[in-house]
């Protein structure tokens, strides 16, 4: 067994696109390597293991989508016969983030909004993070609904990712919400700071990807989030990258949160 497991792992540390690993799989090789027969660790619960030294090792990028709530998803991503009501925990436990539709957020006020930051606390507690969709520019009704939401899901609201072709947004935010990241995702504009540009999309200003479409193919996924990473300032850990459009493919999503990963982003 432990055999098959040295060729598995020399393998995968050999191949190109996990030349980073080296280090970590020998260092974690030669701490399972003396208790392989005394314990008698499974193959499965050896991998387990492994994976989890990996995931831990590595600083990695958190993958999300354009909202949780797609008809599509339904049978899919989401088992049949689901209450839609148990969506958001079902995904919370795939995901850890989550950029939601303007359309959607701007329904959170009041009451509606009260119960929604009742039903999702236990997930809210486990680090689970928002990110609000901005159409357009922002304007007074759209900065109290997003104060409102600050107040009942703060530290989960994390930031906002703006989206204007026509003009520069107006910024600084207002004081009330100056602890919120702001990324831009415009053809035509930058934000000053960090930026990405991937299929004539210029993404700035806090650092978080964003793609309309992802690749199907598992190999162009790679250079995608190899070419996103390697955007990124020094240093910059656990930054999020969300998947848009509006039907969201949830296969896809999943592999290239597969490769993201195995790449130890």
């Amino acid at each position: 067994m432990a055999k098959i497991y040295l060729i598995f792992v020399e393998n995968l540390a050999n191949s190109p696109l996990f030349t980073a690993f080296s280090a970590a799989i020998r260092q974690i090789l030669s701490h399972f390597s003396s208790h392989l027969t005394r314990a008698k660790v499974s193959l499965f619960n050896l991998l387990t293991c492994f994976f989890e030294a990996i995931l831990n090792y590595l600083e990695n990028l958190q993958m999300g989508t354009f909202g949780w709530l797609h008809p599509s998803w339904e049978g899919t991503f989401y088992p049949e016969d689901m209450p839609s009501e148990w969506y958001f925990e079902f995904y919370a436990n795939a995901y850890h983030v989550v950029l939601v539709p303007q359309e959607q957020w701007m329904t959170w006020q009041g009451h509606v909004l009260h119960a929604l930051a009742g039903d999702l606390g236990l997930d809210l507690a486990s680090g689970f993070r928002f990110y609000l969709a901005v159409d357009s520019d922002l304007n007074d009704e759209k900065v109290q609904v997003i104060e409102a939401i600050l107040n009942e899901l703060s530290p989960a609201l994390a930031g906002l990712v703006l989206f204007n072709d026509v003009k520069m947004p107006t910024l600084p935010l207002p004081t009330t919400l100056q602890n919120l990241s702001v990324t831009l995702v415009s053809k035509n504009y930058k934000l000053p700071g960090w930026c990405w540009q991937t299929s004539g999309v210029w993404v700035s200003g806090a650092p978080l990807g964003y793609v309309f479409t992802l690749p199907a193919q598992g190999k162009q996924q790679a250079a995608l989030l190899k070419d996103f990473k390697a955007s990124l300032p020094p240093q910059s850990n656990g930054v999020v990258f969300i998947v848009g459009g509006l039907e969201v493919d949830m296969l896809a999503v999943a592999n290239a949160k597969t490769v993201n990963e195995f790449l130890g982003y």
